[in-house]
């Protein structure tokens, strides 16, 4: 379950339980932080690459293929958003050590919304076009969505975050099938029989392909969030072992009937 956060709780669990600083523009990062950015993102590789939007055209430049792809999505972010950088400079805290980074983070104001948007590694960025990593982006399981979703919300950067109106956007943590089943009290017995049920419809479908949890059905945009009143709650799913863009849609837990999207661009973008 997602949580709306606004922009006076966010800055106030900042203030919190961290130290951080946060910029709008790349002019406005200090000399000695631009410089211990760098290094941790380019050259060491240990924190998320969130400076890169900086150096281009911001906001536009990382929303590009939103505004091109979802147009109505696009132009509320468009036009009524604000793009925000910010590290946790505590280096008192057991994961940091001296002269490197805390945690970052990257995200949108939107009308007193936080959205946060999440960014692999540098180079691990479907946009990235370091060559050694190419093995590792080609098995993405990005290519499992439709063109048009990946394009939008998965090439520049890597989904929305856990926090704000992202979560009803895709995201970049997803759930297996087993997760989705759990979070609606269905009892394990009855998850078995519909691995079986689904199973029918999804050649080569592996049932418990990792750990004991099935990963070649995994959803990426669910409509549930806390304080939601709708009681209708979508929540789509891929096959990220065939990666064919097709996208099925399951309301309300009611997996027997699990509809698939003729038009799923359209359908997140409504």
């Amino acid at each position: 379950m997602m949580e709306l956060i606004t922009k006076e709780k966010f800055y106030e669990l900042m203030e919190e339980y961290s130290e951080y600083v946060f910029w709008q523009k790349y002019e406005d990062i200090s000399e000695n932080l631009l410089q211990i950015l760098k290094e941790d993102i380019y050259k060491n590789e240990n924190s998320y690459d969130i400076l890169t939007p900086f150096k281009e055209e911001g906001k536009d430049w990382l929303l590009k293929y939103v505004y091109k792809y979802q147009p109505r999505t696009g132009k509320i972010l468009k036009e009524n958003s604000k793009l925000f950088g910010g590290v946790d400079l505590d280096t008192k805290l057991e994961y940091t050590k001296e002269g490197e980074l805390g945690n970052t983070f990257l995200g949108l104001e939107c009308s007193n919304t936080i959205i946060e948007i999440e960014r692999d590694f540098y180079g691990n960025n479907l946009c990235d076009k370091e060559e050694n990593k190419t093995i590792s982006k080609e098995i993405n399981r990005y290519h499992s969505l439709p063109e048009k979703i990946k394009m939008a919300y998965f090439y520049k950067f890597s989904g929305f975050g856990t926090s704000g109106i992202g979560s009803v956007l895709p995201c970049n943590s997803w759930d297996s099938f087993d997760g989705y089943m759990d979070s609606y009290k269905i009892p394990k017995g009855k998850q078995k029989k519909w691995y079986k049920w689904i199973e029918q419809f999804m050649p080569k479908f592996d049932l418990k392909s990792l750990g004991g949890t099935c990963t070649d059905f995994m959803s990426f945009l669910d409509t549930r969030y806390e304080g939601n009143e709708n009681e209708i709650e979508i929540t789509l799913f891929v096959k990220t072992h065939l990666k064919d863009g097709i996208v099925y849609a399951i309301q309300n837990g009611d997996i027997e009937n699990m509809k698939i999207l003729s038009n799923p661009a359209e359908a997140i973008d409504r």
